[in-house]
């Protein structure tokens, strides 16, 4: 059951930001409802909130995509969701955000490794119009589940070199 009054503060705060044309809170609010629809698979309504996101400037804002990558895994559409989550990844790079970029690089990590799970229930999934194979998808899953954890500042260089030589 979606939260009543939890979803009704974020509206009100929501067209607080369009009253006083606060582009970048509305496209929070948005993704904040988005995330709302998403979490009851309310899917048109979720999809609705990101398109006025993406409208009020959200091409450049990783959180549109985050949220955005997350409906398209929530739709098993593999392709987009993989669109999303690499611009989430270019913007944060960008941006320069460590702590975010980080959480991209699980994110893009989560999303090869659903894809090689789900290779042997689904056709392959295509990444450039190429049917991508199970190892490939779970090679591509281990880089950037290591590239997270080698910015992460826990993470020491002993640690990182033990990683590679275990894959390696």
């Amino acid at each position: 059951m979606l939260n009543t009054r939890s979803y009704k503060r974020i509206q009100r705060q929501k067209q607080l930001a369009e009253k006083r044309n606060d582009t970048e809170n509305v496209r929070q609010k948005c993704c904040e409802l988005a995330q709302m629809h998403i979490d009851m698979e309310q899917f048109d309504d979720a999809l609705q909130e990101l398109k006025e996101a993406m409208i009020m400037g959200g091409e450049k804002d990783p959180l549109v995509h985050r949220t955005l990558a997350d409906y398209y895994s929530y739709m098993s559409n593999f392709s987009e969701e993989l669109i999303h989550r690499e611009k989430h990844l270019s913007i944060t790079r960008d941006n320069e955000t460590i702590a975010e970029e980080q959480q991209a690089l699980n994110n893009l990590g989560t999303c090869f490794l659903e894809a090689a799970l789900a290779s042997g229930q689904v056709e392959a999934p295509l990444i450039d119009q190429q049917p991508q194979s199970r190892e490939g998808l779970l090679q591509k899953s281990y880089q950037y589940f290591t590239d997270a954890l080698a910015l992460s500042p826990a993470c020491s260089e002993h640690q990182r070199k033990h990683m590679e030589m275990r894959h390696g």
